[in-house]
């Protein structure tokens, strides 16, 4: 009895994370960091991504904030920018077929 509560102490870890991996998402991620913007120019960007989202129907902008904003591209985030710490990030997800 104590080797079967061993065995599957250490087997539910490795089932775990094997079963994890088969639920990420098949991209790539792409995490850019830079110096933190003026909020005029995060400004600028919050709405150039409103007119990407204007012009192509697909796209999606969610969670607006101060000093971050998401893109989502048919339901799935495609792109995150958050200018709130004291660097501008950027992660954006490229999805594959």
């Amino acid at each position: 009895m104590k080797y079967l509560r061993y065995a599957i102490a250490c087997a539910t870890p490795l089932m775990g994370a094997a079963l994890a991996n088969l639920h990420l998402p098949k991209g790539e991620l792409d995490l850019r960091t830079y110096l933190r913007v003026p909020v005029t120019e995060f400004a600028e960007l919050r709405e150039e991504a409103l007119r990407l989202d204007a012009e192509d129907a697909a796209l999606d902008t969610v969670h607006f904030g101060g000093s971050y904003f998401e893109l989502n591209y048919r339901g799935e985030p495609a792109l995150l920018v958050d200018n709130s710490r004291s660097q501008l990030l950027i992660i954006s997800l490229e999805v594959r077929a």
